[in-house]
């Protein structure tokens, strides 16, 4: 079997790195939602001080974080 050349590999590298970008793109979104759902849910609960206010603070620290 031949040995690739290195601008074949580089070539095959870059179609595999965009062809998983591109597949976690479609997934991220609806994760995320699901994600921020449950945590709304969690976060809606009542429950000791502690739980709650954990609850709260998950749920914040991934709205703060969302965008990124």
């Amino acid at each position: 079997m031949p040995a690739r050349s290195h601008a074949s590999s580089l070539q095959i590298s870059r179609e595999t790195r965009e062809r998983f970008v591109a597949a976690t793109e479609a997934v991220i979104e609806p994760v995320a939602h699901a994600i921020s759902e449950r945590l709304v849910a969690l976060a809606s609960q009542t429950g000791n001080a502690r739980d709650m206010q954990e609850n709260r603070d998950g749920f914040l620290a991934f709205q703060s974080h969302g965008a990124a």
